[in-house]
Protein backbone atom coordinates (compact mmCIF):
# COMPACT_ATOMS: atom_id res chain seq x y z
CA UNK A 1 0.00 0.00 0.00
CA UNK A 2 1.37 3.36 -0.84
CA UNK A 3 0.45 6.89 0.17
CA UNK A 4 1.15 9.11 -2.67
CA UNK A 5 0.80 13.14 -2.70
CA UNK A 6 -1.06 14.69 -5.27
CA UNK A 7 -1.73 18.39 -5.64
CA UNK A 8 -4.54 20.64 -8.07
CA UNK A 9 -4.91 23.97 -8.41
CA UNK A 10 -7.23 25.58 -6.01
CA UNK A 11 -10.22 26.91 -7.07
CA UNK A 12 -11.22 30.52 -7.09
CA UNK A 13 -7.42 31.05 -8.12
CA UNK A 14 -6.25 32.08 -4.83
CA UNK A 15 -2.28 31.53 -6.58
CA UNK A 16 -1.53 28.29 -4.61
CA UNK A 17 -2.11 24.60 -5.04
CA UNK A 18 -4.02 22.36 -2.99
CA UNK A 19 -1.81 19.09 -1.89
CA UNK A 20 -3.66 15.54 -0.65
CA UNK A 21 -2.33 12.48 0.45
CA UNK A 22 -4.33 9.26 -1.75
CA UNK A 23 -4.59 5.82 -0.14
CA UNK A 24 -3.33 3.34 -2.93
CA UNK A 25 -5.49 0.62 -0.89
CA UNK A 26 -9.12 1.52 -2.05
CA UNK A 27 -8.13 4.37 -4.39
CA UNK A 28 -9.29 6.82 -2.30
CA UNK A 29 -8.06 10.10 -0.53
CA UNK A 30 -6.67 9.59 2.47
CA UNK A 31 -6.87 13.57 3.18
CA UNK A 32 -8.69 15.95 2.47
CA UNK A 33 -7.41 18.93 0.09
CA UNK A 34 -4.84 21.53 2.03
CA UNK A 35 -2.73 24.46 1.29
CA UNK A 36 0.75 24.03 1.90
CA UNK A 37 0.97 25.40 5.51
CA UNK A 38 -1.93 22.58 6.60
CA UNK A 39 -0.40 20.05 4.48
CA UNK A 40 3.19 20.13 6.75
CA UNK A 41 1.31 20.67 10.08
CA UNK A 42 -0.50 17.24 9.30
CA UNK A 43 2.84 15.55 8.79
CA UNK A 44 4.19 17.18 12.00
CA UNK A 45 0.73 15.85 13.69
CA UNK A 46 0.49 12.86 12.82
CA UNK A 47 4.66 11.37 12.71
CA UNK A 48 4.34 10.95 8.70
CA UNK A 49 7.56 11.54 7.12
CA UNK A 50 7.87 14.36 4.91
CA UNK A 51 11.15 13.00 3.67
CA UNK A 52 9.64 12.24 0.43
CA UNK A 53 7.29 15.26 -0.18
CA UNK A 54 10.59 17.59 -0.07
CA UNK A 55 12.75 15.23 -2.19
CA UNK A 56 9.70 15.13 -4.47
CA UNK A 57 8.56 19.14 -4.25
CA UNK A 58 9.24 20.74 -8.19
CA UNK A 59 7.70 17.02 -9.35
CA UNK A 60 5.29 17.27 -7.17
CA UNK A 61 4.30 20.76 -8.29
CA UNK A 62 4.93 20.26 -11.54
CA UNK A 63 3.51 17.45 -12.43
CA UNK A 64 0.26 17.20 -9.88
CA UNK A 65 1.87 14.04 -8.64
CA UNK A 66 5.13 12.37 -6.31
CA UNK A 67 4.28 8.95 -8.52
CA UNK A 68 6.62 8.86 -11.44
CA UNK A 69 5.37 8.81 -14.76
CA UNK A 70 2.14 10.11 -13.63
CA UNK A 71 0.29 13.12 -13.83
CA UNK A 72 -2.95 14.65 -11.78
CA UNK A 73 -4.50 15.49 -14.22
CA UNK A 74 -3.91 12.12 -16.38
CA UNK A 75 -4.20 10.18 -13.08
CA UNK A 76 -7.63 11.66 -11.94
CA UNK A 77 -10.62 10.91 -13.68
CA UNK A 78 -13.27 13.91 -13.34
CA UNK A 79 -15.60 12.36 -11.28
CA UNK A 80 -12.56 12.25 -8.89
CA UNK A 81 -11.16 15.87 -10.12
CA UNK A 82 -15.04 17.41 -9.17
CA UNK A 83 -14.98 15.71 -5.94
CA UNK A 84 -11.25 17.44 -5.05
CA UNK A 85 -12.84 20.45 -5.79
CA UNK A 86 -15.95 19.68 -3.88
CA UNK A 87 -14.13 18.59 -1.18
CA UNK A 88 -12.16 21.69 -0.75
CA UNK A 89 -15.25 23.91 -0.86
CA UNK A 90 -16.68 21.98 2.00
CA UNK A 91 -14.00 21.71 4.05
CA UNK A 92 -13.18 25.40 4.00
CA UNK A 93 -9.68 24.72 2.06
CA UNK A 94 -9.69 27.29 0.45
CA UNK A 95 -9.99 30.20 3.49
CA UNK A 96 -7.89 28.73 5.33
CA UNK A 97 -5.37 28.68 2.86
CA UNK A 98 -6.08 32.54 2.19
CA UNK A 99 -5.68 32.77 6.07
CA UNK A 100 -2.34 30.83 6.27
CA UNK A 101 -0.77 32.31 2.76
CA UNK A 102 1.90 34.04 5.00
CA UNK A 103 2.85 31.13 6.89
CA UNK A 104 2.75 28.91 2.82
CA UNK A 105 5.45 31.54 1.45
CA UNK A 106 7.57 30.99 3.94
CA UNK A 107 7.49 26.99 3.63
CA UNK A 108 7.80 27.58 -0.27
CA UNK A 109 10.18 29.43 -0.11
CA UNK A 110 12.31 27.04 2.00
CA UNK A 111 11.22 24.43 -0.27
CA UNK A 112 12.27 25.77 -3.43
CA UNK A 113 15.59 26.58 -1.86
CA UNK A 114 16.26 23.00 -1.44
CA UNK A 115 15.83 23.11 2.17
CA UNK A 116 16.12 19.05 2.63
CA UNK A 117 15.18 18.94 6.72
CA UNK A 118 11.89 18.60 8.15
CA UNK A 119 13.65 20.31 10.96
CA UNK A 120 13.62 23.25 8.82
CA UNK A 121 9.96 23.34 8.01
CA UNK A 122 9.28 23.00 11.82
CA UNK A 123 10.73 25.80 12.93
CA UNK A 124 8.24 27.93 10.60
CA UNK A 125 5.77 26.83 12.96
CA UNK A 126 7.33 28.41 15.77
CA UNK A 127 4.80 31.51 15.23
CA UNK A 128 1.82 30.68 17.17
CA UNK A 129 -0.32 33.47 15.62
CA UNK A 130 -0.93 30.70 12.55
CA UNK A 131 -2.32 28.08 15.31
CA UNK A 132 -5.38 29.23 15.48
CA UNK A 133 -5.94 28.38 11.80
CA UNK A 134 -4.61 24.96 11.71
CA UNK A 135 -6.88 21.98 13.48
CA UNK A 136 -6.32 18.33 15.18
CA UNK A 137 -5.15 15.95 12.41
CA UNK A 138 -8.69 14.00 12.58
CA UNK A 139 -10.02 17.10 11.11
CA UNK A 140 -8.57 16.46 7.62
CA UNK A 141 -9.39 12.81 7.65
CA UNK A 142 -11.40 11.73 3.99
CA UNK A 143 -13.42 8.80 2.72
CA UNK A 144 -10.27 6.53 3.23
CA UNK A 145 -11.40 5.93 6.67
CA UNK A 146 -14.87 5.22 6.70
CA UNK A 147 -14.12 2.40 4.03
CA UNK A 148 -10.99 0.92 6.16
CA UNK A 149 -12.96 0.72 8.64
CA UNK A 150 -15.78 -0.74 7.07
CA UNK A 151 -13.34 -3.27 5.36
CA UNK A 152 -12.12 -4.26 8.39
CA UNK A 153 -15.83 -5.23 9.84
CA UNK A 154 -17.49 -6.68 6.78
CA UNK A 155 -14.00 -8.13 4.31
CA UNK A 156 -15.46 -6.03 1.40
CA UNK A 157 -15.37 -2.34 -0.64
CA UNK A 158 -18.02 -0.31 0.19
CA UNK A 159 -17.75 3.43 -0.46
CA UNK A 160 -20.81 4.89 1.30
CA UNK A 161 -19.82 8.30 1.37
CA UNK A 162 -22.32 9.46 -0.76
CA UNK A 163 -25.20 7.96 1.07
CA UNK A 164 -25.36 9.81 4.63
CA UNK A 165 -28.19 7.53 5.46
CA UNK A 166 -26.61 4.52 5.25
CA UNK A 167 -23.66 6.19 7.09
CA UNK A 168 -26.02 7.16 10.18
CA UNK A 169 -27.26 3.70 9.69
CA UNK A 170 -24.07 2.22 10.48
CA UNK A 171 -22.97 5.03 13.17
CA UNK A 172 -26.10 4.41 15.21
CA UNK A 173 -25.97 0.66 15.30
CA UNK A 174 -21.40 0.58 15.79
CA UNK A 175 -20.36 4.11 16.77
CA UNK A 176 -17.41 4.90 15.41
CA UNK A 177 -15.07 8.20 15.14
CA UNK A 178 -17.20 11.25 13.83
CA UNK A 179 -13.93 12.69 12.01
CA UNK A 180 -14.63 9.27 9.77
CA UNK A 181 -18.39 10.95 8.67
CA UNK A 182 -17.68 13.05 5.65
CA UNK A 183 -17.29 16.77 5.81
CA UNK A 184 -20.61 17.55 4.40
CA UNK A 185 -23.18 15.94 6.60
CA UNK A 186 -20.84 17.37 9.44
CA UNK A 187 -21.99 20.91 8.70
CA UNK A 188 -26.00 20.04 9.61
CA UNK A 189 -28.46 17.65 11.43
CA UNK A 190 -27.58 14.75 12.96
CA UNK A 191 -23.55 14.51 12.94
CA UNK A 192 -23.79 18.08 13.82
CA UNK A 193 -25.96 17.58 16.80
CA UNK A 194 -23.53 14.74 17.50
CA UNK A 195 -20.34 16.67 17.64
CA UNK A 196 -21.37 19.32 19.65
CA UNK A 197 -23.06 16.87 22.10
CA UNK A 198 -19.53 15.09 22.26
CA UNK A 199 -17.60 18.50 22.44
CA UNK A 200 -15.72 17.70 19.38
CA UNK A 201 -17.31 21.13 17.71
CA UNK A 202 -13.76 21.78 16.07
CA UNK A 203 -14.86 18.61 13.58
CA UNK A 204 -17.55 21.04 12.24
CA UNK A 205 -16.70 22.34 8.79
CA UNK A 206 -17.32 26.85 9.32
CA UNK A 207 -18.00 27.49 5.72
CA UNK A 208 -20.91 30.30 4.87
CA UNK A 209 -23.07 29.53 2.01
CA UNK A 210 -23.33 25.28 1.87
CA UNK A 211 -26.45 24.05 1.17
CA UNK A 212 -28.21 21.97 3.99
CA UNK A 213 -28.93 18.50 3.29
CA UNK A 214 -31.92 16.63 4.64
CA UNK A 215 -30.46 12.88 5.69
CA UNK A 216 -30.95 10.49 8.92
CA UNK A 217 -31.71 7.24 9.97
CA UNK A 218 -34.76 7.25 11.87
CA UNK A 219 -35.24 3.48 12.90
CA UNK A 220 -37.88 2.91 10.46
CA UNK A 221 -38.33 -0.67 8.73
CA UNK A 222 -38.86 1.26 5.38
CA UNK A 223 -35.73 3.12 5.53
CA UNK A 224 -33.60 -0.46 6.89
CA UNK A 225 -35.16 -2.18 3.77
CA UNK A 226 -33.95 0.44 0.88
CA UNK A 227 -30.44 0.86 2.65
CA UNK A 228 -30.19 -2.85 2.68
CA UNK A 229 -31.47 -2.98 -1.14
CA UNK A 230 -28.50 -1.19 -2.47
CA UNK A 231 -26.14 -2.21 1.00
CA UNK A 232 -27.02 -5.46 1.46
CA UNK A 233 -23.18 -6.21 3.25
CA UNK A 234 -24.63 -4.16 5.74
CA UNK A 235 -27.20 -6.77 7.38
CA UNK A 236 -24.06 -7.13 9.44
CA UNK A 237 -24.55 -3.95 11.06
CA UNK A 238 -28.58 -5.08 12.10
CA UNK A 239 -29.32 -4.95 15.79
CA UNK A 240 -30.17 -8.64 16.72
CA UNK A 241 -33.67 -8.07 16.91
CA UNK A 242 -33.60 -7.32 12.73
CA UNK A 243 -31.13 -10.33 11.95
CA UNK A 244 -33.92 -12.24 12.45
CA UNK A 245 -36.23 -11.19 9.75
CA UNK A 246 -36.27 -13.06 6.83
CA UNK A 247 -37.55 -10.59 4.50
CA UNK A 248 -34.32 -8.42 5.33
CA UNK A 249 -31.98 -11.35 4.71
CA UNK A 250 -33.58 -11.98 1.51
CA UNK A 251 -33.24 -8.47 0.56
CA UNK A 252 -29.49 -8.18 1.87
CA UNK A 253 -28.59 -11.44 0.15
CA UNK A 254 -29.36 -9.57 -3.36
CA UNK A 255 -27.14 -6.95 -3.03
CA UNK A 256 -24.52 -8.47 -0.84
CA UNK A 257 -21.04 -8.54 -2.73
CA UNK A 258 -19.58 -10.84 0.32
CA UNK A 259 -22.76 -12.45 1.49
CA UNK A 260 -20.21 -15.21 3.61
CA UNK A 261 -18.77 -12.82 6.32
CA UNK A 262 -21.08 -9.57 6.12
CA UNK A 263 -24.83 -11.37 6.49
CA UNK A 264 -24.32 -15.86 6.70
CA UNK A 265 -21.98 -15.59 9.95
CA UNK A 266 -24.33 -12.89 11.73
CA UNK A 267 -27.75 -13.93 11.06
CA UNK A 268 -29.69 -15.26 14.37
CA UNK A 269 -29.69 -18.93 15.38
CA UNK A 270 -33.74 -19.14 14.39
CA UNK A 271 -33.22 -17.87 10.70
CA UNK A 272 -29.70 -20.21 10.71
CA UNK A 273 -32.06 -22.91 11.09
CA UNK A 274 -34.64 -22.23 8.61
CA UNK A 275 -35.16 -23.91 5.36
CA UNK A 276 -34.70 -20.39 3.73
CA UNK A 277 -31.04 -20.01 5.13
CA UNK A 278 -30.24 -23.71 4.20
CA UNK A 279 -31.23 -23.62 0.49
CA UNK A 280 -29.11 -20.32 0.53
CA UNK A 281 -26.51 -22.75 1.39
CA UNK A 282 -27.22 -25.23 -1.22
CA UNK A 283 -27.48 -22.70 -3.86
CA UNK A 284 -24.20 -21.58 -2.79
CA UNK A 285 -22.16 -25.37 -3.02
CA UNK A 286 -21.91 -25.45 0.83
CA UNK A 287 -22.95 -28.36 2.76
CA UNK A 288 -25.30 -27.29 5.74
CA UNK A 289 -23.32 -29.29 8.37
CA UNK A 290 -19.58 -28.05 7.55
CA UNK A 291 -21.16 -24.61 7.61
CA UNK A 292 -22.88 -25.08 10.72
CA UNK A 293 -20.12 -26.32 12.21
CA UNK A 294 -17.74 -23.59 11.23
CA UNK A 295 -20.24 -20.83 11.98
CA UNK A 296 -19.41 -18.66 15.14
CA UNK A 297 -22.56 -19.29 17.08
Amino acid sequence: MATPVFCFKAPCNIGQPLYFIQNTFFELPETIPMDLSSFVYYHLSTGRSLEGFITNWQKINTDGSSLQGCTYEGFMSTDEKNFHIEESRITGAVDRALDLSNLTDELTELLDNSCLSTKGLCEVFHNTNYLVYLLPKEYYYSRHFLCSMIYSDLNVYLDVYKDPNAISFIYKNRPFPLEYVPHKYRSFGYFKDECMNLKQEWLIPRVEGSVELSYGFDGSYVQICEILSKWGDLFYYLNHRWKNNSELFQIALKSSKNPCDSILNVVSDDLRKSDLFKSWLLKMGCNNDERDASLPF
